[in-house]
């Protein structure tokens, strides 16, 4: 998301190019994470009951994953960071270079038994974000 950002901000105010290309299709799906929603979950389940923690957990699991359970392909995820960033050139995709996995989702159910939720909408997190770079 950062390199996104950056990448589209520099285009524009580094080197004044009307284009940014994006390496990856339009079709793989990503899920993100605002540092501070990881935190909130992290503080949560350190201050939950052990007794509580160790019902709801699998007897082998060493993690729980924390996500939003929000999916967005790269063109919409690019096209909100243009958005975000007020970027008027156009994004250009090159599928021929290296794509990665086609889908990065995060199983946050465990999670979800706590009865924890996520709140930070990717837009949300996105401008914050922003105004960090």
């Amino acid at each position: 998301m950062q390199a996104l950002i950056t990448g589209i901000t520099d285009q524009d105010e580094v080197y004044n190019e009307k284009i940014v290309e994006v390496w990856d299709s339009v079709k793989p799906k990503r899920e993100f994470l605002y540092i501070d929603e990881l935190i909130k979950a992290d503080e949560f389940l350190m201050n939950l009951d052990k007794k509580i923690y160790n019902k709801n957990i699998l007897l082998m699991c060493s993690y729980i994953n924390a996500g939003i359970s929000e999916e967005i392909i790269i063109k919409k995820l690019a096209n909100l960071a243009k958005e975000t960033v007020g970027y008027m050139g156009k994004i250009s995709f090159s599928p021929s270079k290296p794509v990665g996995n086609q889908r990065k989702f995060i199983d946050s159910k465990i999670l979800k038994k706590f009865e924890f939720n996520l709140k930070m909408s990717l837009k949300e997190g996105q401008k914050k974000l922003t105004k960090t770079i």
